[in-house]
């Protein structure tokens, strides 16, 4: 309330009405706002494009891989070096 009180008593002494200092901080409200927007789309572009860039991408990530000639890969050649 003080604090309050010691602006408006300076800005009286500067002849700034309390209007004048409301819109001003209404003003800059609003380019923080769009400000903070901005920097919303770009961060979900750059993490939706690096996203999808990694995924497509990756080398065996659409492609069908059958396990178990795989694991008869691997049995196999476990089983060879048992011999």
């Amino acid at each position: 309330m003080l604090t309050l009180r010691l602006q408006s008593c300076g800005l009286n002494i500067t002849g700034v009405t309390a209007y004048t200092v409301l819109q001003i901080l209404d003003d800059w409200r609003y380019i923080a706002m769009v400000i903070d927007r901005l920097q919303l789309c770009l961060f979900l572009a750059v993490t939706i494009t690096g996203t999808a860039s990694i995924l497509i991408n990756a080398p065996h990530i659409f492609e069908f891989v059958d396990q178990d000639e795989i694991k008869r890969q691997i049995m196999g050649s476990s089983d060879n070096g048992a011999r």
